[in-house]
């Protein structure tokens, strides 16, 4: 190497060649961040996401954490998570026409100023951009809350693929995990998110948090604005709220699902056949709680519940209670009565919150 820069430097001097600065290659993109934030309109509460994919030697690890400031029915943080490992894939595959590592903050920075408009009624979202490309990091920063989509994305090629990066990666990668169609596997983002919640108390993500509203609303009405219940309550920035939140988190959250009433207590007979009665959402969420009284009419020779008579109910806790008393059914080897009389507890799971 040593004789071919002489050779270059010889045949410059002779005026047979012309030097000129060898740019080094730019990095090949081995990572990136995409991190989100926003308050929440319908529950009103600091929320925030993260997108982390790296590269591996087999293939490409992308792993996905959303963070609630608090979740009904208790108003607990939580933290789920969800992991997917592509198999031969390449990182630069999973964000097709936006090449992150070609980004310039300044370039973005200057569309994002002049493309901004006023915030729609409840838009709220940020979302930052990171890339690890060599041994160099790339960011950007979008208030997406006040972006005009279709004028950024003329002075950016690609601004619109930009804007929607996270949206496509989760559809494409792991689905509708987040909404009604991924609850069955809630316990089991919330278990990883748990286990994985060490990685977000350490600081490996602060970086992506960078918006402060300086005491300005985004696209909120000041009355949806979060309230003094809200642990993020009288932060400014995302980063502070953030840490508040994880601090705050000491066990998954309790789930509005999967609650059931308990048997207190029966008078006339003894069961073959239970199952707890399903204490509905609604009921969850409103926090209503108390006993309920059923008089049942009872086929002595079968123990099958051929009436179901409610004494004293909730609205919300009775149409649960019932249904589930017509499935049970009692020993009639017993001296079984025509009727009887078994009585319910619904309690309040908020009660059970784990102590930090």
């Amino acid at each position: 190497m040593k004789f071919l820069a002489c050779i270059g430097i010889l045949l410059a001097s002779l005026g047979l060649c012309t030097l000129t600065a060898v740019q080094p290659p730019v990095g090949l993109l081995s990572e990136f961040w995409l991190v989100s934030a926003a308050d929440e309109h319908g529950y009103s509460y600091w929320a925030a996401s993260i997108l982390h994919a790296k590269q591996e030697n087999a293939g490409t690890r992308v792993r996905y954490f959303l963070i609630d400031g608090a979740v009904l029915p208790c108003n607990q943080p939580d933290v789920r998570a969800a992991e997917i490992f592509l198999s031969g894939k390449r990182i630069g595959d999973l964000t097709n026409e936006v090449n992150l590592c070609s980004l310039e903050a300044t370039r973005i920075e200057n569309a994002v100023s002049q493309s901004r408009r006023n915030p729609k009624l409840f838009e709220s979202s940020r979302i930052s951009i990171t890339a690890k490309c060599g041994t160099a990091r790339k960011s950007v920063q979008l208030p997406t809350f006040g972006i005009d989509e279709a004028n950024f994305a003329k002075k950016i090629r690609s601004g619109k693929a930009l804007l929607h990066l996270e949206q496509r990666l989760l559809d494409d990668l792991f689905g509708n995990i987040w909404g009604p169609t991924g609850e069955g596997n809630r316990a089991a983002m919330q278990k990883l998110g748990w286990d994985w919640s060490s990685e977000l108390k350490r600081g490996d993500y602060d970086f992506g948090f960078w918006f402060c509203s300086g005491g300005q609303p985004t696209g909120l009405m000041t009355s949806v604005q979060p309230g003094a219940l809200d642990i993020t309550f009288g932060s400014d920035c995302d980063l502070q709220k953030f840490r508040k939140v994880l601090a705050a988190y000491h066990a998954p959250a309790i789930d509005l699902r999967g609650q059931h009433g308990r048997l207190a207590g029966i008078e006339g007979g003894r069961l073959l056949k239970y199952e707890d009665p399903i204490y509905s959402p609604l009921a969850v969420q409103a926090r209503i709680e108390g006993e309920v009284s059923l008089e049942l009419t009872v086929d002595r020779k079968t123990g099958s519940v051929m009436g179901v008579k409610p004494l004293a109910a909730h609205p919300l806790l009775e149409a649960s209670s019932v249904n589930a008393a017509r499935d049970w059914r009692f020993d009639p080897a017993q001296e079984l009565k025509d009727i009887v009389v078994v009585k319910l507890q619904f309690s309040s799971p908020c009660a059970k919150k784990a102590a930090p």
